[in-house]
């Protein structure tokens, strides 16, 4: 595809997967930024499950800060104000 090509010219150390959990395997954070309703509707605890951090930095503000905190995450929307307990 066009974007391993890319990947390939710049020399960064990105790994490509088909399926956004499989992304998140040996991952210390998660970045959110696009608003795909698959990232809506994600499984936040299979995401707890398998992300190797505990950080995931929501730069479009889709996910529910306190469903991710519930699920043992350290939330961070950004341009979101949100206070934890």
């Amino acid at each position: 595809t066009e974007a391993k090509k890319w990947i390939k010219q710049t020399g960064l150390k990105v790994i490509l997967a088909d399926d956004m959990y499989k992304a998140l395997d040996k991952a210390e954070a998660l970045l959110i930024v696009t608003e795909w309703e698959c990232f809506k509707n994600a499984d936040i605890t299979r995401i707890a499950n398998t992300l190797k951090g505990n950080v995931v930095f929501d730069f479009r503000n889709i996910l529910d800060p306190h469903e991710i905190e519930k699920a043992g995450l350290k939330y961070y929307g950004i341009g979101r104000r949100y206070e934890t307990d």
